[in-house]
C-alpha cells in the first residue's frame, strides 16, 4: 500500500537490510490480512510454526522422533519443510491430513515452484521424505512421496499420458486383478533388493526402479490395479521413451516374472527377443 510504501522509504536510512526485510514482509501480510482476511501462500514464510490438531501433531511428533541421527541443522531444515507443508494445506483449505490428494501434493509443487525457486527441492525433499514415513506407517498412499520426487524431474508427468482407448482397456483389465498398488510397491522393492543380491550397479537398478515407480505412480494417480497386461500397455502407450527404452523393457519383464514367480528367471525375465541359439535345429 502507498502509505506503508511511503513509511518504509522513511526509515530505511535508520535500519539494517535484514530488519527493512522484515518490516517488508510484516506489512505485506497485514495487506492480506486486510484484503483477504488471511495471509496468503505466497507470503506465508517457511519459518512459521502452523498450529494443528492433536492427530497431525503426534504424526508429526513421530516421525521427528525418527531423526536422531541427524545433525540439529539438518533436522531444523525438515521440521520447517514439513510445518511449511501443513501451513500450506491450512491456506488451501484443506481439513485435515486424511483429506491429501495427489492435486494437493501436485499444488505443493507448483507453489513451490513459483515462490522458492532453487530451495524447492530441499523443501520437497524433506517433505518427501516425511510422506515415505508416513506411508509405511499406513497413513497414507507411498505414491505421494513418489509424486514429489519426480515430479521434480519430470514436470511434464509424461508417465499419465495414456491415450482415452488404452485407458478404457486399463480400466477394464484393472477391475479383474487382484495385485494391488501396494502389492506392486511392496514387489518393486523385492526386485530392487533382488537386484543389488545380484550385484547390479547402482545406475542399472536407478534405471529399473524409476521406469517401475512411475508405472506404479500411473496406476495409484488413476485407482487402478495392476498385472503384466496392464503394465505393458501403459508403456507402449506413453511417448517418453527417452530414458533407456531396453532397460524399461527389461523392468517390465522382471517385474512380470515376480507377478507370475515370485521370482525372476534369468533367461526369460530379460530377453524378449528369441535367442539365436533357441533357432538352431534340434541335431546341432
Amino acid at each position: 500500500p502507498p502509505d506503508a510504501d511511503a513509511w518504509l522509504n522513511s526509515v530505511k536510512i535508520r535500519y539494517s537490510q535484514s530488519t527493512l526485510n522484515n518490516y517488508r514482509s510484516a506489512l505485506l501480510k497485514i495487506q492480506d490480512v486486510y484484503d483477504y482476511g488471511s495471509i496468503q501462500p505466497d507470503h506465508f514464510e517457511r519459518g512459521i510454526k502452523p498450529v494443528l490438531s492433536e492427530p497431525e501433531q503426534k504424526i508429526v511428533d513421530d516421525y521427528f522422533d525418527t531423526l536422531n541421527d541427524y545433525s540439529k541443522s539438518v533436522v531444523s531444515g525438515i521440521k520447517s519443510a514439513v510445518y511449511h507443508f501443513f501451513g500450506f494445506i491450512q491456506q488451501d483449505e484443506i481439513n485435515g491430513f486424511s483429506e491429501i490428494s495427489y492435486q494437493t501434493i501436485h499444488r505443493f509443487y507448483d507453489r513451490e515452484n513459483q515462490h522458492f525457486g532453487i530451495y524447492k527441492h530441499s523443501i520437497d525433499t524433506h517433505v518427501s521424505s516425511f510422506f515415505k514415513y508416513c506411508a509405511d506407517a499406513g497413513l497414507c498412499t507411498h505414491g505421494y512421496a513418489l509424486l514429489l520426487h519426480y515430479i521434480f524431474i519430470y514436470e511434464n508427468m509424461f508417465w499419465m499420458n495414456v491415450p482415452a482407448e488404452q485407458m478404457e482397456r486399463i480400466k477394464e483389465l484393472s477391475e479383474y486383478s487382484d495385485f494391488s498398488n501396494e502389492d506392486l510397491y511392496k514387489t518393486i522393492r523385492d526386485i530392487r533388493q533382488w537386484l543389488k543380491n545380484k550385484s547390479y550397479s547402482k545406475g542399472a537398478i536407478g534405471g529399473y526402479i524409476l521406469c517401475l515407480d512411475l508405472l506404479y505412480l500411473f496406476l495409484d494417480m488413476n485407482d487402478f490395479s495392476c498385472s503384466p497386461e496392464i503394465a505393458w500397455i501403459w508403456y507402449n502407450s506413453t511417448e517418453d521413451k527417452s530414458y533407456a527404452v531396453r532397460t524399461q523393457r527389461r523392468a517390465l519383464c522382471l517385474l512380470e516374472e515376480f507377478i507370475k514367480n515370485s521370482d525372476v528367471r534369468l533367461p526369460l525375465a530379460l530377453r524378449y527377443t528369441p535367442s539365436s541359439i533357441d533357432t538352431l535345429p534340434d541335431w546341432c
